[in-house]
């Protein structure tokens, strides 16, 4: 039977006792527990107390469920948390937690290149060598220590980030170079099937998720507005005609469910089953307006997806 499992992110608003057994009732048989971003003490970080991981653990194990992934948030380049080291800290305290509710992966962020950074793109006036180093030193101390710890590391496609690109993701995994360290695959647009293709056998853990053209492209230019460019400069920099820039304006923002969007999941699945991918189904929602009735239409579909041979 195959794995699927449902990330916790769409279902934030809600206390784990409550999450736990609505993904049951679906017929999830995994969890991924994203740390941070999640309401605090309605989920799970490293700072939980013992008591409260106990009970979750005791929920998974009576609703015959596993912890998939645990999913922290960091940045390796511009350290959220002030200096690189702390960072680390941050990384292998997941670790930790990842091994107390045994889950085999943590989610990780190469670097999240936030404020005027264009997106996909490297630092204005950084080497691409240079970068990498930065990156990779850190990296590279996680790994190993997940290593000890046997668990593995997993680096998202996330849009609009640097790693994203699956040539940038080969050179960053060829830095580390090391089997405790892959890649959780994102599937956006514009580089999921390229990913899957090129580094299939690197995929360690997945977010699927929906888009379309005009929401993505409604997402960036938000993004580019707020950093002060013009909706001339914006049009050169996506490279979009004035009437997909025109259509992307007028994208009015809601969930768009598994199979709706434009991804193309079938290319995508077959790929990592031809890959041999080894983990977890895992759906990524969004949305807190009604994450179970959300995340119940992504467990058939991929069921659907997955029946499709």
């Amino acid at each position: 039977m195959a794995k699927i499992s449902c990330s916790n992110y769409g279902y934030r608003e809600w206390r784990l006792p409550k999450v736990i057994p609505s993904m049951a009732r679906i017929g999830y048989k995994g969890i991924e527990i994203v740390t941070e971003g999640v309401a605090g003490r309605n989920h799970l970080n490293p700072d939980s107390d013992q008591s409260y991981i106990d009970e979750v653990n005791g929920l998974l194990e009576s609703h015959g469920m596993r912890v998939a992934c645990v999913s922290p948030g960091n940045d390796f380049y511009k350290p959220r948390r002030g200096t690189i080291e702390e960072e680390i800290k941050h990384v292998t305290s997941n670790v930790d937690l990842a091994v107390k509710v045994g889950a085999p992966v943590i989610r990780v962020q190469a670097a999240g290149l936030r404020g005027k950074q264009k997106p996909y793109r490297l630092p204005e006036g950084v080497s691409r060598s240079k970068f990498i180093e930065t990156i990779a030193g850190p990296l590279s101390k996680c790994v190993d220590y997940g290593r000890s710890r046997g668990v593995k590391l997993a680096i998202e496609t996330h849009a609009n980030l640097w790693a994203a690109v699956p040539e940038n993701m080969r050179d960053l995994l060829d830095a580390v170079r090391s089997d405790y360290l892959g890649i959780c695959l994102h599937t956006l647009l514009e580089y999921a099937v390229e990913t899957v293709s090129t580094l299939g056998d690197k995929i360690l853990h997945l977010h699927l998720s929906d888009t379309s053209r005009a929401a993505q492209r409604a997402g960036l230019i938000t993004r580019l507005r707020s950093r002060g460019l013009g909706d001339s400069d914006i049009m050169k920099e996506l490279r979009l005609t004035r009437e997909e820039f025109e259509k992307a304006l007028t994208w009015q923002h809601r969930e768009i469910h598994l199979g709706e969007g434009e991804v193309d999941f079938k290319t995508i699945f077959q790929g990592l089953r031809d890959a041999g991918y080894p983990g977890w189904w895992n759906y990524e929602g969004h949305s807190t307006d009604n994450p179970e009735e959300y995340a119940r239409r992504a467990y058939i579909y991929i069921n659907k997806l997955l029946r499709e041979k």
